[in-house]
């Protein structure tokens, strides 16, 4: 990946500051700070029609709160980067800051600064300041053979959310207004749908129960997915937690996805990982949604009409069987292990510790087993029968990157980043399996 390597040049060039760089935070220890920044990009990490400004404050705190929460950290402060074209409404500045106000004060975080500028979109960049308060901060190189593969929460849920936001929300609902005794596109479009307000929420979901398309547990699905993509929950008690009860465990949070989390992992410590897919969680509806956002063109009684742009191709080859279950079974595959932005904690401890934190009863489950790396220090997915390496070239394929969207563009490739990916989880075996 590009971003990769543009961060081995950085190192090189800022030899002094190399040390710092790797984690997801970067710990001081004469001041015993824990620093970090990230930043969300109008078009790149969201939409305006997909998430409200209210939203995008909260998950703008969120996303920097959970890289502490995977150092085990405090969180204490931060500053606020906030660019935006010039003929931006106030009501954006009062919402977003409203979200931010609402989150920070849940997590006892105070705001202390940060800068105002314009430009052609908007742009939020948020550096948090943490506290180790007497405790070394996690890190990805600390993961050791036998240690178990633990994780916080569900995988695949916000790109559920994604997906009903762009391919349903934004296209279905348009296409299907006319089929709304009191649909106005102003009522009921995703920013009024994703306001803060709940009773807006409900006015929407309560017109579409009206149509009598979608069936009141599937609503509660597409609600359960959307709040997952749009207002994650940093995991700061857990990582507390496990970093007072392991002193020096991995760890690691999912905002790239599963995958990235466990590669960067077995990567850092030079290990490798065996993981079952059936002992990774995520949410039981999530078959659901792949089914009815897939009905190949077909109407169903999840939305209104399919996006016929967003129809899934049959796979060439896979497991035999209904081809239609192959498909579902890969995008199941990808969503969950390369789907991101969970914001799930990803790491390992000893079977010592892990069985400690069961006894607390700390939410964390076990998918797998850190084993002495093979020919390169990579995960193994055990899916379907079939063993799948997570190799450094299937990351380069799956997994997003903003540099080769950004070559992908300049290359002809489209205006917008694909959210198809190539790979065929049927398909795919170990070298010991097709011998």
């Amino acid at each position: 990946m590009k971003e990769d390597f543009f961060i081995e040049i950085i190192k090189e060039t800022l030899p002094e500051s190399s040390r710092f760089i790797g984690d997801d935070t970067a710990y001081i220890p004469e001041k015993d700070l824990i620093l970090t920044q990230d930043t969300l990009i109008e078009d790149v990490h969201f939409r305006k029609s997909t998430i409200s400004p209210y939203y995008l404050g909260r998950k703008s705190i969120a996303v920097n709160l959970s890289d502490i929460a995977a150092s085990g950290g405090v969180p204490t402060y931060v500053l606020i980067s906030l660019s935006m074209p010039e003929n931006i409404e106030e009501s954006f500045i009062k919402e977003f800051y409203k979200g931010v106000h609402e989150i920070c004060k849940e997590y006892g975080v105070l705001v202390v600064g940060g800068d105002l500028t314009k430009s052609f979109q908007i742009t939020v960049s948020v550096c948090a300041v943490g506290f180790g308060n007497g405790l070394i901060p996690a890190s990805r190189k600390n993961a050791k053979a036998g240690d178990y593969v633990v994780v916080t929460g569900n995988f695949g849920s916000s790109r559920a959310g994604l997906e009903i936001l762009e391919n349903y929300i934004n296209v279905n609902l348009k296409s299907s207004c006319s089929e709304y005794s009191d649909c106005h596109s102003e009522d009921f479009s995703p920013k009024n749908l994703l306001n803060g307000e709940n009773s807006q929420m409900d006015r929407f979901f309560a017109s579409l129960r009206m149509t009598e398309k979608i069936h009141d547990n599937n609503m509660a699905a597409i609600k359960k997915f959307i709040e997952a993509h749009i207002n994650p929950v940093p995991r700061i008690k857990e990582g507390r937690i496990i970093l007072e009860t392991a002193k020096k465990p991995a760890l690691m949070d999912s905002s790239d996805g599963l995958a990235d989390a466990l590669s960067k992992i077995c990567l850092f410590s030079n290990v490798g990982m065996e993981i079952n897919f059936d002992d990774i969680p995520y949410d039981k509806d999530l078959s659901l949604v792949l089914s009815k956002l897939n009905r190949w063109g077909e109407r169903g009684d999840f939305v209104a009409e399919v996006n016929p742009n967003n129809k899934i191709a049959p796979l060439e080859g896979g497991m035999g069987g209904d081809s239609k279950n192959n498909i579902l079974n890969d995008k199941l595959f990808k969503w969950v292990l390369f789907g991101g932005e969970d914001y799930e904690l990803v790491g390992t401890v000893s079977e010592k510790v892990y069985k400690k934190l069961l006894e607390i009863n700390l939410p964390i489950i076990k998918i797998g087993t850190v084993i002495p790396p093979d020919s390169s220090p990579c995960p193994s997915i055990k899916f379907k029968n079939k063993t799948i390496k997570i190799d450094s070239e299937m990351m380069k394929k799956e997994i997003f990157g903003h540099f080769a969207d950004c070559e992908q563009r300049l290359e002809g490739g489209g205006d917008e980043p694909s959210t198809e990916m190539p790979f065929n989880a049927s398909n795919q075996a170990t070298e010991e399996e097709n011998k």
